[in-house]
Protein backbone atom coordinates (compact mmCIF):
# COMPACT_ATOMS: atom_id res chain seq x y z
CA UNK A 1 0.00 0.00 0.00
CA UNK A 2 2.29 2.59 0.78
CA UNK A 3 3.98 1.98 -2.67
CA UNK A 4 0.81 2.69 -4.35
CA UNK A 5 1.31 5.61 -2.09
CA UNK A 6 5.03 6.84 -3.00
CA UNK A 7 3.80 6.38 -6.71
CA UNK A 8 1.03 8.23 -6.86
CA UNK A 9 3.34 11.40 -5.10
CA UNK A 10 5.80 11.00 -7.40
CA UNK A 11 3.38 11.07 -10.38
CA UNK A 12 1.11 13.64 -9.30
CA UNK A 13 1.85 17.26 -10.57
CA UNK A 14 2.10 19.43 -7.27
CA UNK A 15 -0.49 22.17 -7.10
CA UNK A 16 0.23 25.34 -8.06
CA UNK A 17 2.06 27.18 -11.21
CA UNK A 18 4.44 24.33 -12.93
CA UNK A 19 6.80 26.39 -15.32
CA UNK A 20 10.30 25.62 -14.84
CA UNK A 21 9.95 22.83 -12.88
CA UNK A 22 13.38 20.74 -12.96
CA UNK A 23 12.25 17.18 -15.43
CA UNK A 24 15.18 15.55 -13.81
CA UNK A 25 13.85 15.94 -10.56
CA UNK A 26 10.53 14.99 -11.17
CA UNK A 27 12.06 11.89 -13.00
CA UNK A 28 14.33 10.64 -9.80
CA UNK A 29 11.37 10.67 -7.55
CA UNK A 30 9.34 8.32 -9.69
CA UNK A 31 12.33 5.94 -9.35
CA UNK A 32 12.67 6.57 -6.14
CA UNK A 33 8.85 5.53 -6.19
CA UNK A 34 9.07 2.78 -7.81
CA UNK A 35 11.95 1.03 -6.24
CA UNK A 36 9.84 1.57 -3.19
CA UNK A 37 7.25 0.11 -4.73
CA UNK A 38 8.58 -2.69 -6.13
CA UNK A 39 7.30 -5.99 -4.14
CA UNK A 40 10.84 -7.69 -4.86
CA UNK A 41 13.68 -4.58 -4.36
CA UNK A 42 16.96 -6.26 -4.38
CA UNK A 43 20.23 -4.70 -3.28
CA UNK A 44 21.32 -3.87 -6.93
CA UNK A 45 18.24 -2.43 -7.14
CA UNK A 46 19.09 0.46 -5.31
CA UNK A 47 22.51 0.92 -7.07
CA UNK A 48 20.47 3.63 -9.09
CA UNK A 49 20.02 5.71 -6.07
CA UNK A 50 23.82 6.49 -6.55
CA UNK A 51 23.34 9.01 -9.42
CA UNK A 52 20.32 9.91 -7.58
CA UNK A 53 21.99 11.36 -4.92
CA UNK A 54 24.90 12.85 -7.02
CA UNK A 55 22.39 14.77 -9.35
CA UNK A 56 20.21 15.96 -6.30
CA UNK A 57 23.19 17.12 -4.35
CA UNK A 58 24.02 20.44 -5.93
CA UNK A 59 20.14 21.41 -5.74
CA UNK A 60 19.38 20.21 -2.29
CA UNK A 61 22.11 22.36 -1.10
CA UNK A 62 20.81 25.25 -3.01
CA UNK A 63 17.38 25.10 -1.71
CA UNK A 64 17.12 23.22 1.34
CA UNK A 65 13.91 21.83 1.49
CA UNK A 66 13.94 20.26 4.84
CA UNK A 67 15.90 23.37 5.92
CA UNK A 68 19.19 22.93 8.01
CA UNK A 69 18.37 19.19 8.03
CA UNK A 70 18.50 18.51 4.62
CA UNK A 71 22.51 18.09 4.62
CA UNK A 72 22.16 15.91 7.13
CA UNK A 73 19.51 13.46 6.18
CA UNK A 74 21.24 13.22 2.66
CA UNK A 75 24.16 11.97 4.06
CA UNK A 76 21.81 9.70 5.84
CA UNK A 77 20.28 8.45 3.42
CA UNK A 78 23.24 7.39 1.12
CA UNK A 79 24.82 5.84 4.10
CA UNK A 80 21.91 3.99 4.30
CA UNK A 81 20.98 2.99 0.34
CA UNK A 82 24.76 2.51 -0.23
CA UNK A 83 25.42 -0.52 2.58
CA UNK A 84 25.34 -4.16 1.63
CA UNK A 85 24.72 -6.52 4.69
CA UNK A 86 27.75 -9.01 5.13
CA UNK A 87 25.93 -11.26 7.18
CA UNK A 88 21.96 -11.84 6.02
CA UNK A 89 21.27 -13.92 8.49
CA UNK A 90 21.19 -11.62 11.35
CA UNK A 91 17.76 -10.27 10.53
CA UNK A 92 16.34 -13.47 11.02
CA UNK A 93 17.56 -13.77 14.93
CA UNK A 94 14.23 -11.88 16.00
CA UNK A 95 12.07 -8.83 14.93
CA UNK A 96 13.99 -6.42 16.72
CA UNK A 97 17.16 -6.95 14.98
CA UNK A 98 15.39 -7.94 11.48
CA UNK A 99 14.71 -4.01 11.00
CA UNK A 100 18.16 -3.72 10.66
CA UNK A 101 17.75 -5.40 7.38
CA UNK A 102 15.39 -2.67 6.00
CA UNK A 103 17.71 -0.17 6.02
CA UNK A 104 17.92 0.23 2.45
CA UNK A 105 14.51 0.99 2.25
CA UNK A 106 14.40 3.65 4.59
CA UNK A 107 17.44 5.48 3.24
CA UNK A 108 15.03 5.52 0.00
CA UNK A 109 12.09 6.54 1.73
CA UNK A 110 14.03 10.00 3.36
CA UNK A 111 15.79 10.57 -0.40
CA UNK A 112 12.13 10.03 -1.49
CA UNK A 113 10.79 12.68 1.22
CA UNK A 114 14.01 14.82 0.21
CA UNK A 115 13.10 14.82 -3.31
CA UNK A 116 9.78 15.62 -2.53
CA UNK A 117 10.03 18.35 -0.77
CA UNK A 118 12.54 20.00 -3.33
CA UNK A 119 9.57 19.44 -6.05
CA UNK A 120 7.32 21.24 -3.87
CA UNK A 121 8.86 24.23 -3.14
CA UNK A 122 9.27 24.30 -7.35
CA UNK A 123 12.87 25.46 -7.55
CA UNK A 124 12.17 26.22 -11.32
CA UNK A 125 10.23 29.45 -10.45
CA UNK A 126 11.71 29.95 -6.79
CA UNK A 127 14.20 32.70 -6.72
CA UNK A 128 18.31 31.91 -5.58
CA UNK A 129 18.78 32.07 -1.96
CA UNK A 130 21.00 34.82 -0.92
Amino acid sequence: MGGIAACTVALHPWVGKRDGEDPLVGMMSVLVAITIGSPIAWEHHYGAFLPVHALSLPTLMRYRPMGTSTAPLLLLSHALASQVMIRPDIIFWNRWVGIAGSHLLFGAVILFGLLSGLRACNPGNAPLPR
